[in-house]
């Protein structure tokens, strides 16, 4: 190892700590660093990269798990493309450490861990009661895959990667032994499978970030059919174009594929008839059997027997490209000479390139989700959002690669994840939204649906962007790792809300009239001062499963320090399965004030009868859940008291008032219950963000 390898990575890793990394763990920053470097191949997206990501308490010495079939990452998907056979299964399994020596502790945790993640015949659920969530779930991802392709006859690889900072030249024996018994397990798990044993080390790190995408790349020509301007099509040799798609390593250049059409079929019948031409060569050129591959570039131009293409995306013919890549990487080369048509568009308008992707891809049969970068909806996102400042990444990295601020970027898993706890308020759910998420019609139609006003993103964008500065800036102890972050982030943005609006029951109108006073730090640091310190800290070791038993005080202590209703309201949206139909389910319309008037004329005096809001939506002939609303408004206007079972409460949450007839308790017993001064099985719940007794059931 040369001896400036290693502080030039330390440079890289203070660079990305200096620029707003999400993090100032820097052995969180290594890690994902690692990954980037190590998986570079697939060109997979930040998100992505988390979604593998099961660095934490009870990971088993992992820190990162990726299953990949055919080349694309299955992260869980509900619609991902189960080829029919000749699967190729690739499952990498990384752990990092920042540190500058490799040791033998890491792949010691790792052996146990390993030798029941790979036994098929331990169920998911033992599994998941030794180890975290996010290992648990990579389990049954890795399960779901070998069931999926039993019968597909896979050829399975399994990548054993060790990285740290340390000198690959310098390993000691016993590592490596280790090293070698992981791979005697995976054997016996597997039998005839492909074992890669890798460790990275400083230098290989350097020289793995110091391979970049080329921006332009040409191809002989063969064949000069004709153009349009910088529009052309040429016939080329298939060895040239396996070559074209090929990067210095010999691996397929996988960014040249649009992200959101990138899935290969395997040998399905399609695919099939493909790889026998390309085997079994006949009197017809291959070119005169296959529609060829369509090219987007940004720009064109023959020089010397060649084009050349500058931002090359192959928006269509990617079935044809990975089966021709199969071909030659296998060491075939009969075919070599025969041609395949290339049509070459350029075009720098993201609407044209987004047309062309739609059309071309329409011709085949092709799941909905991987198109949803192009779609209305989300073009109208991207425009509305930099209409305001901010960069809507629909295409992963985009912006990213032209050098925009982190801090002004978002994602639209990202976004998707603000709005689920901001508009539909539920923190719950928001909280590590997977990119899954994305490849699911249904829940996809809930978040982005046209029925949502436009205006309401950029707002919902900037105050998750401010909650996320707050926590990076102020550097929050125990706040400051991504995986931390990501856990504040959904209930503060909804409690700076529901302070700001007086409830947690505010509307999509009640957002809109934020232009004018968006939540900035002073908002986030009130709600983090009145809950108790590091509730999200590490040390609670919070997990999906644990998340909301954490979340749910922490909402409850900002709801009672502020005296803010409706907190019930919290964490009642729940996404559309495949069985239901995509709803969207927050009202906008709330009660006119000329209503909230009428329900006040007919309500009688307090304590009321059950079934008031009943009556009165009957007398004035409106929803029922609109006299409710109105009601709830009284009582936030404090023109009306709180009230459950007959019994009425003060705003701090003291009996005053009951129904003698709902009711033997008297007041003091009431009040003296809610005090625990006074032992009973009545429950205690909380209804408008105070405690009171549910006496109905009694």
């Amino acid at each position: 190892m040369a001896k400036n390898d290693r502080p030039l990575i330390d440079f890289m890793l203070q660079e990305r700590l200096n620029n707003g990394y999400p993090s100032s763990d820097i052995g969180e920053v290594f890690e994902l660093f690692a990954f980037e470097q190590v998986l570079k191949e697939y060109d997979l997206s930040r998100e992505k990269l988390e979604d593998g990501w099961v660095d934490g308490s009870l990971d088993g010495g992992i820190d990162g798990v990726y299953i990949f079939v055919n080349g694309n990452l299955y992260s869980g998907q509900e619609n991902f493309l189960w080829p029919r056979k000749n699967a190729d299964i690739t499952i990498c399994v990384l752990t990092c450490k920042h540190a500058e020596d490799f040791k033998q502790a890491p792949l010691d945790a790792m052996y146990p861990t390993l030798q029941q993640f790979w036994d098929l015949a331990v169920a998911n659920e033992t599994f998941a009661s030794e180890y975290s969530e996010d290992l648990s779930e990579a389990r049954e991802r890795y399960v779901t895959v070998m069931s999926n392709l039993a019968s597909a006859g896979p050829r399975i690889e399994v990548r054993l990667i060790y990285a740290c900072r340390g000198d690959t030249s310098t390993i000691a024996d016993s590592i490596w032994n280790r090293m070698n018994q992981l791979e005697t397990q995976a054997h016996d798990a597997f039998g005839d499978c492909i074992v890669e044993k890798r460790f990275v080390g400083a230098s290989e790190l350097l020289a793995l970030s110091r391979k970049r995408k080329a921006e332009s790349l040409s191809i002989p020509v063969h064949a000069y059919l004709g153009h349009d301007g910088d529009n052309y099509v040429v016939i080329v040799r298939l060895e040239d174009y396996y070559k074209f798609v090929s990067d210095e390593s010999g691996m397929l250049r996988r960014y040249l594929f649009d992200s959101n059409v990138r899935d290969y079929l395997g040998l399905n019948e399609v695919n099939a008839d493909i790889d026998n031409t390309l085997k079994n060569p006949g009197p017809a050129n291959f070119w005169w059997l296959n529609n060829g591959v369509t090219i987007i570039g940004s720009g064109a131009r023959m020089s010397g027997g060649r084009i050349h293409i500058d931002n090359v995306q192959i928006v269509n013919g990617l079935q044809t490209t990975e089966t021709i890549f199969r071909h030659f990487s296998s060491g075939l080369t009969v075919s070599a000479d025969s041609n395949l048509m290339i049509k070459i568009l350029t075009t720098t308008d993201a609407s044209v390139r987004d047309a062309i992707i739609q059309a071309t891809n329409n011709q085949s049969a092709i799941v909905k989700h991987t198109l949803h970068a192009t779609e209305k909806i989300q073009r109208d996102i991207e425009d509305i959002l930099a209409q305001n400042g901010f960069y809507y990444e629909r295409r992963p990295g985009y912006y990213k690669n032209q050098g925009k601020p982190k801090n002004q970027s978002i994602t639209p898993v990202e976004l998707a994840s603000a709005l689920i706890g901001m508009v539909f308020k539920n923190p719950y759910k928001a909280y590590r939204l997977k990119s899954k998420f994305m490849q699911s019609e249904k829940q996809y139609s809930e978040v982005f649906s046209d029925k949502l006003p436009l205006l309401m993103w950029p707002i919902i964008t900037r105050t998750f962007l401010c909650a996320r500065d707050y926590i990076l800036t102020t550097k929050l102890g125990g706040y400051d790792s991504i995986k931390l972050m990501t856990k504040l982030v959904p209930v503060l943005c909804l409690c700076v809300l529901a302070k700001k609006f007086g409830n947690f029951r505010y509307s999509i109108n009640d957002l809109l009239s934020l232009e004018k006073s968006f939540p900035s730090f002073t908002d986030f640091k009130e709600i983090l001062d009145a809950v108790p310190p590091n509730m999200f800290d590490e040390k609670n070791k919070i997990n999906r499963s644990s998340y909301r038993r954490v979340a749910e005080p922490f909402v409850s202590k900002v709801a009672s320090r502020f005296n803010i209703p409706y907190v019930s309201n919290v964490g009642k949206w729940h996404p559309a399965s495949d069985e239901t139909a995509a709803r969207v389910v927050v009202r906008t319309d709330q009660p006119s004030a000329e209503l909230i008037e009428e329900v006040n004329r007919l309500l009688p005096g307090q304590p009321w009868p059950r079934g008031i809001d009943e009556t009165v939506a009957r007398a004035l002939k409106v929803r029922r859940s609109l006299v409710s609303a109105a009601i709830n408004d009284l009582i936030s206007q404090g023109r009306r008291k709180i009230q459950r079972d007959g019994v009425i409460y003060d705003e701090a949450g003291n009996a005053i008032a009951v129904d003698a007839s709902r009711s033997e308790l008297s007041i003091d017993e009431i009040n003296g219950i809610l005090a625990g001064t006074i032992k009973s099985e009545i429950p205690v719940v909380e209804y408008n963000g105070i405690r009171v007794l549910q006496l109905i059931n009694r």
